[in-house]
């Protein structure tokens, strides 16, 4: 199975199958959030938590200290609904161009097995 390890060895299982989008620098991490969250926020240093939404959806994890590096994997099928991180000294750019290409490669083995 996939993984991708964020910084301070955070690993969070997803399958490129669960992958429903990715983006670059999402408007979350600007917004005032109307959640509980669990974690620490220390703005401009680093954001690690867990928001657990009160419309009872399923709760999106945050992994990260710059908003403007960062990518979020929009997710189907996962535990949480969206994951969005950064990845210390990687353009976010990059990530979400490789993370695009790692989805079209499984998709393309899976069709040549069907």
């Amino acid at each position: 199975m996939p993984q991708i390890r964020f910084e301070k060895d955070v690993v969070v299982p997803i399958l490129y199958s669960q992958i429903k989008g990715v983006r670059v620098r999402p408007s979350e991490t600007q917004e005032t959030f109307r959640v509980i969250k669990v974690g620490s926020n220390i703005p401009g240093i680093v954001t690690d938590a867990v928001y657990h939404h009160r419309d009872g959806c399923k709760a999106d994890l945050y992994l990260y200290a710059a908003p403007d590096e960062t990518v979020a994997l929009d997710l189907d099928g996962h535990s949480y609904r969206k994951v969005i991180f950064q990845i210390k000294r990687e353009k976010a750019i990059d990530i979400a161009q490789r993370i695009q290409q790692e989805i079209s490669n499984s998709q393309r083995s899976s069709d040549n097995l069907s």
